[in-house]
Formats: C-alpha cells, structure tokens, sequence
C-alpha cells in the first residue's frame, strides 16, 4: 500500500517509472521537498510581483513611515497635549479601520468558497 500525503505520493510505482522515465521520480521527490514548498510559498505571497519590486516598496514604506515617526517625535516636543489627543484619535482610527478592513476580508473569503 503506498503512503500518500497531500497531493503527490511519496514514491512513485515502477510501473510509472517505465512509462515516463526516471525524471518522474526525480519531479515527485524535488516537489516533496521543503525547499520547493518554501519557494511556492513564497511565490505566492509575492503574488506575481518582481522581488526588486517589493524590496522596493518595502524600502519606500519604510522610509514613509520613519519620516512619519521622526516629524511625530518632533512634534511631541513642541506640544506634547496635543500630540497625545492626536495620537488617542489616530489610534481609534486605525483600529476601526482595521476591523472593518477584517470584517470585509472574512466576508469575500467566504463568498469565495
């Protein structure tokens, strides 16, 4: 009885040796590996994108949000009252946006299925 987990096999019959040859091993082996299932993985959190391109953007969003954090801390020190009220209604904000954001990602992952 031959053990299968997930989609592939973990060996491939002799029978199906002989008709496509040693490379179907050799396929079925590689993509049970765990650096092909990292490398789908991964392709699929890039969703399509050029790497250079999310490295790219990763580094613009982080320079933004740095910018953000350094003119805060700046102007902290000018009007800290202010900037803590600010901060307080910032903070509702992003919360609720979140969780509206979360409520209508559940809802298309469900319509989805």
């Amino acid at each position: 009885m031959q053990n299968i987990r997930g989609p592939f096999p973990d060996s491939v019959p002799e029978e199906l040796v002989e008709v496509y040859g040693s490379e179907a091993r050799h396929t079925v082996r590689y993509r049970r590996s765990w650096r092909y299932r990292q490398a789908r993985r991964i392709g699929r959190l890039l969703g399509g994108r050029s790497p250079w391109f999310v490295a790219a953007a990763s580094l613009l969003w982080l320079a933004a949000i740095a910018g953000f954090g350094a003119s805060f801390a700046l102007a902290a020190l000018r009007w800290p009252v202010q900037v803590l009220t600010a901060s307080a209604l910032v903070a509702v904000a992003a919360l609720s946006s979140m969780l509206t954001a979360l409520v209508v990602w559940r809802r298309a992952a469900r319509r989805s299925d």
